[in-house]
């Protein structure tokens, strides 16, 4: 069974939509005070909205730095997965991990014993 609730009934709602900023007079009836802290906080999200389009700019110049940074990798990339060019044995040492000389010796070995075993040596 689904209850539905009746937002207009629960306390304050009343109160909050009658001070909804759209309606008019709703700021000619708030006292002095409150009308002061609300020309402040406007005044504080402008400051804000200037602060966020320069941070937004910042980013946009940043990752067109950085795009420009990547471009050759992503290029160099593509060429090695596509085989248009081979990586030099500088950059393979490079892309080695700890203990992954070990596993590519094994691997090596466990190659010629394939290749053994259908050229019918062992």
């Amino acid at each position: 069974m689904v209850h539905s609730i009746n937002v207009r009934k629960h306390s304050g709602f009343d109160k909050v939509h009658s001070v909804h900023p759209l309606m008019p007079g709703t700021r000619d009836s708030l006292i002095p005070s409150v009308r002061r802290r609300l020309k402040a906080l406007k005044s504080l999200q402008k400051k804000h909205a200037v602060l966020e389009v320069e941070l937004q700019k910042e980013i946009v110049a940043l990752e067109k730095k950085y795009l420009e940074l990547y471009t050759p990798l992503y290029q160099k990339r593509a060429d090695y997965v596509g085989g248009k060019v081979e990586p030099t044995d500088t950059e393979v040492e490079e892309g080695k991990s700890d203990g992954e000389e070990e596993e590519e010796e094994k691997d090596d070995d466990d190659d010629d014993k394939d290749a053994q075993k259908i050229e019918g040596n062992i």
